[in-house]
């Protein structure tokens, strides 16, 4: 995950203060999150699949479809 959440959060133009303010996180529970010392819990993960328009199995390398459907 740590690569993926860099990854979308870089491509965003996002700081990692402004993704720890979007879902109530300090900058260091991002940092922790994004250098994998620090696995998000299953809310943040959702916040953060909503945040960057992605599915939490993309977001956790379980796939590579980024896209989220609502069919």
């Amino acid at each position: 995950m740590k690569t993926r959440l860099r990854e979308l959060r870089e491509a965003s133009g996002m700081t990692q203060e402004s993704v720890a303010s979007v879902i109530g996180r300090t900058k260091q529970a991002v940092s922790l999150y994004e250098i994998g010392t620090r696995e998000p819990n299953v809310q943040n993960l959702i916040k953060l699949a909503d945040l960057f328009h992605v599915t939490i199995d993309y977001l956790v390398k379980r796939s590579d479809e980024n896209n989220v459907s609502f069919t």
